[in-house]
């Protein structure tokens, strides 16, 4: 048995290592049945055979009493042809029982079944090391022979996620790994064996060390190659790289995940998706429904707190999806042709739901006050009155550029002082004024310091460019740097939603003009009122509110020119923030207000209100629409 004696300075360790190698041997030797490893060839026949697995872990029901096959019914219905599981049970006969009955269930809607065999969780743990060994090997027998031929299992994944560390449990447990595989040969399956043996995703391909080489050769026994990945956008999808070369340093065979999906590593299903395409990965994500485990909260949190977003799974308990969005993903799911590209760019995919965006703003209103460029260090006006509860304030590249350290320390001074008074903050952290710069610098700030408050529960949002065009003529050029800026902030997923402020404003009205009856229905009027200046156009301001979370616009006009604004923005569907606003006198701002409060408009105002009463008691009003 290759690898499975070594020096070593514990005596047990030593004689355990001896009765393994020698009760796998004799065992080996005279085995009546049995088939060696896949060759790469039959592995790629079995892949052709089967199509591409799109599955899930663990049918958990998501209330007392549903029943499993409406797991299965619902989990067909929206694309997913196979199921993982793990149960442990006392005896091999119960276990055999159990995936008897859920791959019965799982055929009816055309799903098949990979179960994970309970070695590590049943005879492992266990004080006699011996006893352990032989009774596992008479379980994992029995339970693999029952199935051996049968093609409603998918895969056999004996060991799920090893240890991973140098250390000796790590060089026992791939000991047991190697020996399993051994076992499952004997009774000539017609399914790959396999073990997520590499789940650790930190570790670079090109690392080696003793640990990495032992775990590789084990690896290397297997039929396909099957890994688990929760962080697969580390580092602008650079992390799933790195897995994958490793595997395919090992050898070229099937590539399978296993266990995917975790939204707040980065994990999401665009994310997952456009790189298992990519690379032609069959997958496995956790979870179903939302359900008793808990598994909507990331490793070591409690439901009991509010959460957001979910982390595995994809259905609410009544079978609401958590994102529609999701389900569009999951059923186009292919591998990718030579030459596709199926990335749209996390600038697009990692947008927010509306649902998730009106959850983070679901506090309002916010009536805010947006410091000019020359009054954004005086933390001194975030105290001035009282009923403002946000505060816009423009950030300075320059300053970033020339001291971080001095940035930041201004940046946790005016959140505390903020913070103290009760309002929140929207840094606004670009603008013309430093777009020679290069992208892939404004980028590296924007994420940077986005990725140091991304959980910062002071920030409302980031608007991370405010009037691209109002100086810069190269509509193309704010095109490309608008998206990159974007790409680079999505990547650190925030707990924040993003924007941008367009350059636009509305055309003046005739005094005559009845802009209430130009919008009603089956009247083609609109965008032709909108005012674009320099590089600002139609399609760079769709773009802008195509890419933020929520829709912000900016206005200085009449009432009437302003209400035609956010009835542009409104089409949208997403929470409305009037980034900076200032009325021409009295009478306008109150009608802006009126304005506001309907359309549910969260707003910053430039300078001193006209009339500070109406702003104190604003409020949104309820969206009616009259029944015809």
């Amino acid at each position: 048995m290759k690898g499975l004696i070594r020096n070593t300075q514990n005596n047990t360790r030593k004689h355990f290592l001896f009765l393994l190698f020698f009760i796998f041997t004799f065992c080996y030797s005279n085995a009546q049945q049995g088939r060696e490893q896949w060759s790469e060839e039959k592995a790629w026949e079995w892949q052709k055979e089967i199509g591409i697995i799109k599955g899930f872990n663990q049918p958990v029901e998501a209330y007392p009493g549903m029943p499993r096959k409406e797991i299965f019914k619902k989990a067909a219905e929206l694309g997913f042809n196979s199921v993982r599981f793990f149960k442990s049970f006392k005896t091999p006969d119960e276990h055999i029982k159990y995936i008897r009955e859920l791959a019965e269930d799982a055929d009816l809607y055309g799903l098949k079944v990979s179960p994970v065999l309970s070695i590590q969780y049943i005879y492992y743990p266990r004080k006699d090391k011996q006893k352990a060994f032989e009774e596992a090997k008479a379980y994992t027998q029995k339970v693999v022979g029952a199935f051996a031929n049968d093609s409603r299992v998918v895969l056999w994944d004996v060991w799920n996620e090893p240890n991973c560390e140098e250390s000796p449990e790590m060089y026992e447990q791939m000991d047991w790994i190697e020996a399993a595989v051994g076992w499952c040969r004997e009774m000539s399956p017609i399914q790959p064996i396999t073990s997520s043996i590499f789940w650790d995703t930190y570790i670079n391909a090109d690392t080696i060390s003793p640990a990495i080489k032992r775990r590789s050769d084990v690896e290397a026994m297997m039929d396909v190659h099957n890994f688990h990945h929760y962080q697969v956008a580390e580092d602008h999808m650079k992390g799933l790289d790195v897995m994958i070369n490793r595997l395919k340093k090992i050898s070229n065979r099937p590539l399978v995940c296993t266990e995917a999906i975790a939204r707040t590593t980065g994990a999401t299903f665009p994310r997952t998706f456009v790189g298992f395409s990519k690379y032609n990965v069959h997958f496995f994500t956790w979870g179903l429904y939302m359900c008793d485990m808990n598994w909507t909260v990331s490793w070591g949190r409690s439901t009991y707190e509010p959460f957001e977003p979910m982390f595995h799974e994809l259905l609410h308990p009544d079978g609401e999806p958590y994102d529609y969005r999701d389900l569009q993903w999951l059923r186009n799911f292919h591998f990718a042709r030579e030459g596709e590209e199926t990335d749209p760019g996390a600038e697009v995919t990692e947008r927010w739901s509306k649902e998730r965006a009106w959850k983070w703003m679901i506090n309002g209103p916010i009536k805010g006050l947006s410091l000019t460029d020359k009054k954004s260090s005086d933390i001194s006006l975030t105290k001035q009155s009282a009923f403002y509860n946000g505060i816009r304030v423009k950030c300075d590249y320059r300053e970033w550029e020339k001291d971080q350290n001095s940035f930041y320390q201004k940046m946790d001074k005016l959140l505390s002082s903020c913070d103290n008074s009760g309002k929140r903050v929207i840094p606004a952290l670009l603008t013309d004024d430093y777009v020679n710069e290069k992208d892939s610098i404004l980028a590296i700030y924007v994420a940077r310091v986005i990725k140091k408050y991304a959980t910062d529960p002071r920030i409302q949002a980031w608007e991370i460019y405010t009037h691209p065009g109002r100086k810069e003529m190269d509509t193309e050029k704010l095109d490309r740097l608008l998206r990159i800026l974007f790409r680079f902030a999505r990547f650190e997923f925030p707990n924040q939603p993003l924007t941008a402020t367009p350059w636009v404003c509305v055309k003046d009205f005739a005094p005559d003009f009845d802009y209430m009856k130009a919008l009603i229905h089956g009247r083609m009027h609109g965008w032709d009122y909108l005012s674009f200046e320099g590089g600002s156009t139609p399609k760079l301001c769709n773009l802008i509110w195509e890419l933020s979370d929520i829709v912000s616009f900016p206005s200085s006009q009449k009432a009437a020119e302003t209400g035609w604004l956010t009835s542009i923005a409104y089409r949208y569907g997403r929470p409305l923030i009037c980034t900076e606003w200032i009325a021409p006198d009295k009478q306008e701002e109150r009608q802006i207000l009126d304005i506001f409060a309907k359309s549910h408009v969260f707003w910053y105002h430039s300078g001193a209100l006209k009339d500070e009463n109406s702003a104190k008691t604003f409020q949104f009003k309820p969206i009616t629409t009259p029944i015809k």
